[in-house]
C-alpha cells in the first residue's frame, strides 16, 4: 500500500521508480483481495478492490483504443530497439531488422565499431547516421534519404540525442533518437528529467512533422514524462495501444515501457508492437503511423 501511495505521488526522486511499477501494483492488490476475500477478511479485501479501481484508473488510457478510423493504413514504421551493450551477435539483430519493413530504425547502446559492422549488414538501409561515440550510444538507420544529421544535447551534461531530418516522399521529416540517463540515483533522476525538458522545448518550438523515439528510462506512469510529453505538444503513440513492457525481456512479469515513441499533431498512431527477444534486455518497440493532410493535422 505504502509504495503505491508513494508511486501515485512520484514528487521524488525514490517515489519516481516507485511510480513505474503501477501495472504490477494493479495485478498484486487484485490478487490480494481475492485471497482476503476467500478468507473472508472482507474490509481489508474491499480496501485491496478500492485500491486495485484506483490503480487501474490511472493506467486506463494506455488500455482503452484511442485508434485511427477503421481501415487507415499505415504509411510510415518506426522502431526502436536497446540492443544492449553487453550483448553481441548482429547478424540476428540485422536479420530482424531487415524483415522488420520499417521505414527508420532507432537503435541505442552501440559503440562506433558495432554501429559500423550492423550498417554492413542491412543494405535495406543505404542512410545512417551514427551518434555512437560510446557505448551507450544512438545510431538512425533510414531507407529514406537522410538530409542533415548531427548531435543535440539534452542540458548540461545529459545524453546527446541524434537529430536527423528524413526525406520522405515529397516530405522532410524530423526524427530525434534518444537515450536518456536511467534514474537509479538522484543525480541521474535530475539529468533525465532535464533531458525530458529539453527534448519538450525543442518539440514545442518545432513546426513540421516531428517524430522522437528511443529508450527514456521513464514509463508512462512517471509524473516527469507526464509533464514532458504534455508541454512537448506531442503524442505518446502507445496510448491507447496497449501495456507492451519493453525492458526488462528476461523477466516480464516485472515489464515496464522505457521505449516510446512520440510524434506531432502531424501524425497519427494506426498500432504499436514490441518484436521478439534477440539477447537484449529490451525489445523493440513498432509504431505503424499514417500521416495526416494538413486540414486534418492542425486539428489534432
Amino acid at each position: 500500500m505504502l509504495a503505491l501511495a508513494a508511486g501515485l505521488l512520484d514528487h521524488a526522486w525514490l517515489f519516481d521508480l516507485l511510480a513505474h511499477f503501477r501495472v504490477q501494483y494493479a495485478a498484486l492488490l487484485a490478487a490480494c483481495a481475492l485471497v482476503l476475500a476467500i478468507r473472508r477478511r472482507y474490509l481489508r479485501a474491499l480496501a485491496c478492490v478500492l485500491m486495485c479501481a484506483v490503480t487501474t484508473w490511472s493506467i486506463a488510457r494506455y488500455i482503452g483504443s484511442e485508434g485511427p478510423p477503421a481501415g487507415m493504413p499505415g504509411d510510415f514504421r518506426v522502431m526502436s530497439y536497446n540492443v544492449w551493450f553487453r550483448t553481441h551477435g548482429e547478424q540476428s539483430v540485422a536479420d530482424y531488422l531487415e524483415r522488420s519493413g520499417a521505414d527508420l530504425i532507432v537503435l541505442q547502446e552501440l559503440n562506433t565499431a558495432r554501429a559500423q559492422h550492423l550498417r554492413s549488414l542491412l543494405p535495406s538501409y543505404p542512410h545512417a547516421y551514427l551518434e555512437a561515440a560510446h557505448p551507450h550510444g544512438t545510431a538512425i538507420f533510414s531507407r529514406w534519404p537522410i538530409l542533415t544529421a548531427a548531435p543535440l544535447p539534452l542540458g548540461t551534461g545529459g545524453s546527446r540525442a541524434s537529430q536527423v531530418i528524413v526525406r520522405w516522399r515529397d516530405t522532410n521529416v524530423t526524427v530525434l533518437g534518444v537515450h536518456l540517463h536511467w534514474p537509479i540515483t538522484p543525480g541521474t533522476y535530475a539529468l533525465r528529467n532535464t533531458e525530458l525538458d529539453v527534448l519538450a522545448s525543442f518539440a514545442r518550438a518545432h513546426d513540421g512533422p516531428l517524430l522522437v523515439s528511443g529508450d527514456f528510462n521513464a514509463t508512462p506512469w512517471s509524473r516527469h514524462f507526464r509533464h514532458a510529453v504534455d508541454a512537448s505538444g506531442l503524442s505518446d503513440c502507445a496510448r491507447g495501444h496497449g501495456l507492451l513492457a519493453t525492458w526488462p525481456s528476461q523477466f516480464p512479469p516485472l515489464g515496464l515501457r522505457l521505449d516510446h515513441c512520440l510524434v506531432s499533431h502531424h501524425w497519427r498512431t494506426v498500432s504499436v508492437t514490441k518484436g521478439p527477444r534477440l539477447g537484449s534486455d529490451h525489445v523493440a518497440t513498432i509504431a505503424d503511423l499514417a500521416f495526416l493532410p494538413a486540414r486534418d493535422s492542425g486539428s489534432e
